[in-house]
C-alpha cells in the first residue's frame, strides 16, 4: 500500500465515520438486520472434502433470518445472499449501509491446517491483537482476489501483506463497544448450548470495514475438525448454531431498547445516549463493570499485567472465565474507567451491567 493509496484509504475512513454518525438514531431501535452467509458461488470459502463453507453459512443464515422474522415480524431481514453466488465483500456491506440497517451478522466456518483445534470465535472490526487473528482476517480477506480491480475497490489493499493487513485495521469503529456486546452474547448463547468457545476478538475484515452500524462476523466452527463439522453439517446442528445466533440476536436487541431478556432482567443494557446523557443517570440496583478478559482457566491476576485494575473478580460460563474490574453506579463513571483498561493494554475490553 503506497503513500497516496494510504491517504485515500483515511480519507474513506474519515468519509465512512462521517456518514455513521448521521446514521446515529436518538431512539436507537434495531428495525432492520442484514444476514451475511460467508463466501458463495466461485468462492467455497473453507472446505473438508465435499464439505464447503459456502453452502453450510447459507443454510444457517436462511434460519436465523426464519426465527427473527417469526418472533419479531415488525424486523426487516435483508440477506446479501438467498443462493449459492459470488457477492463481493465491499456489496455485503454497501448492501446494509444502502438500507440503513442496524445490525450486520456476517456468519463463518473457520479452518485450520490441522485438525485438533476447535470451537466457535466471534470477531469485531479492530486491530490485530495477535498473528493468529491476523490470519483468519488474511483467509477472510483473500475472497478480494476473486474480484475485478480488487486493487482499485479497496485503496491498493492486499490480503497477503501483514503491512497491509495492520495499516487497514487502524480504523476506529464508533459502534465497536454495542459490537462486542453483540459478540459477547453470541459466545455466551454457543457455550449454553455446550459448544467450545475461543471468546470474542477484534480482527481487521473487509467485509466489516464499511459497515456503518454494529457488525460482527462469527466463526461457527473449525470445519476442519470432526466434532465441529459434524455439528456444522447435520440438520440439527445447522439448527443449534442458528438458535444460538438468534438468541444472541434477541438479547441484543431487548438489551440496546432497554426492554428485559427472557428472565425479566435489564442486566447488560446497553444504553446509547448514555454518554450525551450522564445528568440525568440515576444510581439502580445493577452496576456497571469493564470486561476487560475472557479465558478457558484461571489466571494469576496477581501478576504485573493486572496491578493497576481495581476490583477485579470472575465469573465461569460453561467452560469459560469472563474477568470484570471496577464496580460503578453510573455509565459515564464506567465510561471513564474503559478508557484506562484500554490503555493499560487490554483493547478488547468493554463495559457490561451486572446485579
Amino acid at each position: 500500500m503506497n503513500r497516496f493509496s494510504l491517504i485515500a484509504f483515511i480519507m474513506s475512513m474519515i468519509t465512512l465515520s462521517a456518514y455513521s454518525q448521521d446514521l446515529v438514531k436518538k431512539d436507537y431501535e434495531v428495525k432492520t438486520v442484514v444476514l451475511d452467509a460467508g463466501h458463495g458461488g466461485k468462492d467455497p470459502g473453507a472446505h473438508y472434502g465435499n464439505y464447503l463453507e459456502k453452502d453450510i453459512t447459507l443454510k444457517v443464515a436462511k434460519l436465523v433470518g426464519n426465527k427473527i422474522k417469526k418472533e419479531f415480524p415488525d424486523v426487516q431481514v435483508i440477506y446479501t445472499r438467498e443462493k449459492d453466488v459470488f457477492v463481493e465483500l465491499r456489496e455485503r456491506t454497501n448492501i446494509a449501509n444502502k438500507n440503513h440497517a442496524d445490525l450486520f451478522i456476517s456468519i463463518h466456518c473457520n479452518a485450520t491446517g490441522g485438525t485438533k483445534v476447535k470451537g466457535t470465535e466471534t470477531f469485531v472490526m479492530g486491530l490485530h491483537k495477535s498473528k493468529e487473528n491476523l490470519e483468519v482476517a488474511k483467509r477472510e480477506n483473500a475472497s478480494i482476489l476473486l474480484e475485478e480491480d480488487y486493487e482499485v475497490n479497496y485503496s491498493g489493499y492486499d490480503p497477503n501483506s501483514d503491512e497491509s493487513n495492520i495499516i487497514f485495521t487502524l480504523m476506529q469503529n464508533i459502534y465497536l463497544e454495542q459490537s462486542l456486546l453483540l459478540a459477547s452474547f453470541m459466545e455466551d448463547k454457543y457455550v449454553d448450548r455446550g459448544y467450545s468457545t475461543r471468546g470474542v476478538k477484534q480482527s481487521g475484515f473487509l467485509v466489516l470495514y464499511t459497515a456503518a452500524m454494529p457488525s460482527v462476523l462469527t466463526e461457527i466452527g473449525f470445519i476442519t475438525n470432526s466434532e465441529d463439522r459434524k455439528k456444522m453439517i447435520s440438520s440439527e446442528g445447522q439448527e443449534i448454531i442458528a438458535q444460538s445466533i438468534f438468541e444472541a440476536f434477541r438479547k441484543y436487541k431487548r438489551s440496546v431498547e432497554g426492554l428485559p431478556d427472557d428472565s425479566g432482567s435489564y442486566a447488560n443494557s446497553y444504553d446509547a445516549n448514555a454518554q450525551n446523557n450522564s445528568s440525568a443517570e440515576e444510581a439502580t440496583d445493577t452496576y456497571y463493570s469493564v470486561q476487560f478478559m475472557t479465558t478457558s482457566s484461571l489466571v494469576d491476576t496477581k501478576e504485573k499485567q493486572y496491578s493497576k485494575l481495581k476490583d477485579i473478580s470472575y465469573k465461569k460460563h460453561g467452560n469459560m472465565y469472563k474477568y470484570t474490574t471496577g464496580k460503578f453506579s453510573t455509565r459515564s463513571e464506567a465510561d471513564a474507567y474503559l478508557k484506562t483498561v484500554r490503555k493499560l493494554g487490554f483493547k478488547d475490553a468493554f463495559i457490561v451491567c451486572l446485579e
